[in-house]
């Protein structure tokens, strides 16, 4: 393994991606371009991050093969659902498009312009990034089994919540928060017709959501005990637990088949500050984990909370954020709150 540098003089290759520079940013990636195509993320995009795609030029398939919604749709278990119309409420859409193909979408566009991706890069370091004085930042790695050097103007840490770039702020500054839930979700993915609409489903038995990757390839989540393997969860149990949470109409709809993907996935809420430290800025995971939010807190979705609990909700405004409005936990299954549909629909 090459010896990697201390802060000092640096003769080893160099790549400087600072504006006139050949290359205008490169990016460090620990795995290999096959696992990170191979690997199932999410698939529901918000309309934010649609509109940051089209600006962008990298929207092009994501228009053809992802599929727009106008919201989704909220159900108890016995009772009926309603459909919550985020386009007519609110003018915005959000799209079924997979992460995985965005990945393809985003190697392709970088490949066509002669983007630097180094692949299974490793023993990434920070240097010189605190914004002291004089300070100027660069990074090095190990890849293709040589010591690496690349100045830079600043550094965007997109590594995740398991990254290097959190952690390379000290201890000293960066403030951490973290609740770790006693639930995990079991995802899975099976190629069969999803349901018309993303539901999300409140059961005694757990949460449930329904979504989906295109018209023949279904996602599905449910609640299981944290310490729960995938083991203990094959197809024929499954199913029936799924559908045992929806509503029955709902889930007379649901198609079965074998499962082509399993995971459990424990759930934390996980906030790091400051999100820019002097040239690195923190960006996603690795700055700030949350579990999903559909216009009320996953606590009404079934999950536990307890009596007397407030719930706060902030904005942002010039300056800093402001406190909207501050929420009893009592209050939140009331009409108007999450309950009433024509609340929500703004009649």
């Amino acid at each position: 393994m090459p010896s990697l540098p201390e802060p000092g003089p640096w003769e080893g290759p160099i790549l400087d991606p600072r504006p006139g520079s050949p290359q205008e940013s490169v990016v460090l990636e620990r795995s290999s371009r096959e696992h990170v195509l191979s690997r199932i993320r999410a698939g529901v995009l918000e309309s934010t991050t649609v509109d940051v795609l089209r600006q962008n030029g990298l929207a092009a398939r994501m228009d053809v093969e992802g599929h727009p919604h106008d919201g989704m749709r909220i159900a108890w278990a016995g009772r009926d659902s309603f459909f919550v119309d985020t386009a007519s409420t609110l003018g915005r859409r959000f799209m079924v498009y997979g992460q995985t193909s965005i990945q393809e979408d985003l190697y392709a566009a970088a490949d066509g312009r002669g983007q630097p991706v180094l692949t299974e890069a490793s023993d990434v370091v920070l240097h010189d990034f605190d914004g002291s004085p004089g300070a100027r930042p660069w990074v090095t790695c190990v890849h293709n089994g040589q010591a690496l050097r690349i100045d830079c103007e600043f550094i965007a840490g997109c590594d995740g919540f398991h990254g290097v770039s959190r952690r390379s702020i000290p201890e000293t500054v960066r403030r951490e928060y973290e609740k770790v839930y006693p639930f995990g979700w079991l995802g899975v993915m099976a190629r069969v017709k999803p349901l018309p609409d993303i539901t999300y489903v409140n059961n005694p038995r757990g949460f449930a959501l329904a979504s989906y990757r295109n018209e023949k390839l279904s996602r599905f989540y449910i609640q299981v005990p944290l310490e729960d393997q995938i083991e203990v969860w094959p197809d024929d149990r499954f199913w029936p637990e799924l559908k045992a949470r929806f509503p029955a109409e709902m889930a007379a709809a649901i198609e079965e088949g074998p499962t082509i993907e399993k995971s459990v996935a424990p759930l934390r809420s996980f906030v790091s500050e400051p999100m820019r430290y002097g040239a690195l800025f923190l960006c996603g995971d690795a700055a700030h984990i949350a579990m999903e939010r559909v216009l009320f807190p996953f606590e009404s979705l079934g999950f536990m909370s307890h009596p007397g609990q407030r719930l706060q909700v902030w904005g942002p405004r010039p300056g800093g954020a402001e406190l909207i409005e501050t929420v009893a936990v009592e209050e939140l299954a009331q009409p108007g709150r999450s309950g009433d549909e024509a609340s929500l629909r703004g009649a």
